[in-house]
């Protein structure tokens, strides 16, 4: 895509997210900033869409015991002071010791954390949506929808502003906003046993852009994508097909009518 199609993306995005904002008739929007490029595109994204509606848009920096880099509360500060978004800190590192001792100390799957955490953040955010008549947007994009890398009922939040953007886009939108090249280039931190989420996936972000891209032409079409290993291939069918029940809306049991 050239310069100006991203820029004509992230108008449409905005349009999108201030038509959304304008029929729910709330108050602005809330989200988690952790500092890496997906979040600080949606709140700049958000700023855009509420600037013209007198809405607001508010970012939540929630870490939780970083020892995995997964927050960068340094650079999601930085962020939000250069383009005037407003932000809270709040430390929910006593309260995730609290809940973890309450709930059980020891565990079997080292994700059971993970989503722990991520789920107490998504309280937090959605305490604030709740008290400020909020929408709470998600930070998840489109590699990480289609391989269920996001906990359910956690970062998926109420809507979904760049579920469908590659990273590739997401990295070229930040760049038409000026966002610092240290962000826009950053690698997805890992969430589970990783420090980066390319180890923890098997493939890279480029990889994980190319497979999508392939995968909207058909599983076979899989067979055909060259640069790519075999192993690497199954392991994202294996994400894809095994996060199936993320991608869909609760199962309910429907009785005769």
């Amino acid at each position: 895509m050239a310069k100006q199609e991203y820029m004509d993306l992230r108008a449409s995005i905005v349009k999108w997210l201030r038509d959304y904002l304008q029929k729910s008739k709330k108050n602005g929007c809330v989200l988690g900033m952790s500092g890496g490029i997906d979040s600080s595109i949606i709140a700049l994204l958000a700023k855009e869409a509420t600037h013209t509606l007198g809405k607001k848009v508010l970012a939540l920096i929630l870490p939780i015991n970083n020892d995995n880099d997964y927050y960068d509360e340094s650079a999601a500060v930085s962020i939000c002071n250069e383009f005037g978004i407003e932000y809270k800190i709040i430390n929910l590192a006593s309260s995730y010791e609290a809940l973890k001792a309450a709930v059980n100390n020891s565990v079997n799957q080292p994700v059971t954390y993970t989503n722990l955490k991520a789920r107490l953040r998504e309280c937090a955010i959605y305490f604030h949506a709740n008290n400020l008549d909020y929408l709470v947007l998600g930070t998840v994009n489109r590699g990480e929808y289609t391989i269920g890398y996001f906990p359910k009922n956690a970062t998926a939040g109420d809507i979904l502003p760049i579920a469908d953007l590659l990273k590739k886009e997401i990295r070229e939108i930040g760049r038409s906003y000026s966002l610092a090249e240290e962000i826009v280039s950053r690698k997805a931190s890992g969430c589970i046993c990783a420090k980066t989420a390319e180890e923890e996936w098997g493939f890279s972000e480029e990889e994980l852009d190319r497979l999508v891209e392939t995968l909207d032409r058909g599983e076979e079409s899989l067979k055909r994508i060259h640069g790519i290993s075999r192993d690497k291939i199954e392991r994202f069918l294996e994400l894809y097909r095994s996060t199936d029940h993320k991608r869909k809306y609760y199962p309910i049991y429907k009785k005769e009518r």
